[in-house]
């Protein structure tokens, strides 16, 4: 298996990401050849144009180690248990979106928690 890394969508395509159990994203390796989108530091999610992107742990937490972000697209964050956004080894964690796009963040069994130098950004 090579190693994989980061979800990217081109031409206005959605990322839709639904697991049983706890979601871990990290910011993973630079990919060359898709400029803008792909192999930007610190990015584990990325949706071009209107791209929506859901990101769904339907038992368990949802861990964020690396910035989301859709250009103009919705941003959803659910999790059964806790959301977590960035830690003392993953600063300076994003989630954002611009336009019409909102970000919605729902930690239904626990907790948002979100380190001090996070930010969630919207339109």
């Amino acid at each position: 298996d090579a190693a994989q890394s980061d979800l990217v969508s081109l031409n206005n395509g959605h990322i839709v990401l639904v697991a049983s159990g706890t979601v871990t994203l990290n910011d993973g390796t630079a990919n060359d050849g898709i400029a803008g989108v792909a192999g930007v530091a610190g990015v584990a999610v990325s949706a071009a144009g209107t791209g929506s992107i859901l990101l769904q742990a339907t038992s368990g937490d949802v861990i964020v180690n690396g910035d989301i972000a859709s250009a103009t697209g919705h941003v959803t964050l659910k999790a059964a248990g806790s959301v977590l956004l960035g830690s003392a080894t993953a600063t300076g964690v994003d989630v954002s979106t611009a336009g019409t796009g909102t970000v919605s963040i729902d930690a239904r069994g626990g907790a948002l928690a979100m380190a001090g130098d996070a930010k969630v950004t919207g339109a």
